[in-house]
């Protein structure tokens, strides 16, 4: 099994890396090798060199404390390594504070975004999405949701941005999805 395969396969399945490197010892020593994390290069390093994502997040906290303002790019490394429900966190960390308004034009938070809302309400990526949208970045997210609104009529997308629209006082354009015979 490849490392890509096997990486998608266990970040959908945590259970089972648990249960793999607890079956197979060279896995957890694998993990026990990956690098210290003090730059952007370096968790960008551990995120290729790991079967498991949340590791290199733990390992990359004390480096976010000391650095807060890399906390951006490391959500950016984490969608386009990752994926980009997994990015939400990390970029709604780095723009709950003070923060750059031009940073919400960033396309890979724009991915993000729309991708956590379109999932079903119950996802933890939801509520971040719609924190990121209706709190943080209206004005500059707006568009590129209402675009995938437009683009996938009568999905999550629309069923988790109209209130976030509404509350903004902005009128929510999801077009109804075609009817199916």
């Amino acid at each position: 099994m490849s490392k890509l395969v096997a990486r998608s396969f266990l970040m959908l399945l945590p259970s089972t890396y648990l249960a793999l490197s607890a079956a197979n010892p060279s896995l957890s020593r694998a993990e026990e090798r990956l690098p210290k994390i003090g730059s952007l290069e370096g968790f960008g390093t551990c995120l290729d060199q790991s079967y498991d994502p949340d590791g290199c997040l733990e390992r990359a906290e004390a480096f976010f404390k000391k650095q807060p303002a890399q906390r951006f790019g490391a959500a950016k490394l984490v969608r386009v390594k990752v994926n980009a429900e997994r990015a939400l966190p990390l970029f709604d960390k780095a723009l709950s504070g003070k923060f750059d308004k031009q940073l919400c034009t960033d396309e890979d938070l724009q991915l993000a975004v729309v991708a956590g809302l379109g999932v079903p309400a119950h996802y933890a990526a939801v509520p971040l999405a719609q924190t990121l949208l209706g709190k943080r970045c209206f004005a500059e997210l707006r568009a590129a949701v209402q675009k995938e609104m437009d683009d996938a009529p009568g999905g999550y997308v629309a069923d988790n941005a109209c209130p976030v629209f509404a509350a903004q006082g902005s009128p929510c354009k999801a077009a109804e999805a075609p009817k199916r015979n």
